[in-house]
């Protein structure tokens, strides 16, 4: 037995309500860019990404908010917003507002 077959899959129907269930609370990466074309007001995207990967390129305008640091600084209520799924590639957190860590004029909150 593998690593990846160590669990099996679940019935399609039990897949499509995980996943139907995950989009109440997040958003992928292809709706946020939606979203940016669409010039949405009041978007704010939240890259969690290592610096690494922040240095190499990130949507212009997002905050950058390392994973490993948001329990040290964000605060509960800023976690309302919806978040891309993490295995899409990027993570991002949307919301109606900037986040209370970041400052005016910096992208790196």
């Amino acid at each position: 037995m593998t690593a990846v077959n160590r669990v099996q899959p679940a019935a399609p129907t039990d897949a499509i309500a995980h996943f139907a269930a995950k989009l109440a609370f997040e958003t992928d990466v292809s709706d946020v860019h939606a979203d940016l074309e669409a010039g949405v007001p009041g978007l704010v995207v939240v890259d969690s990404r290592s610096r690494e990967s922040w240095d190499e390129g990130h949507v212009p305008g997002a905050l950058h908010l390392p994973t490993a640091e948001i329990a040290a600084r964000a605060r509960p209520r800023c976690l309302r917003g919806r978040s891309s799924s993490p295995t899409a590639g990027a993570r991002a957190a949307t919301g109606p507002r900037a986040p209370p860590w970041s400052s005016p004029g910096s992208a790196t909150a």
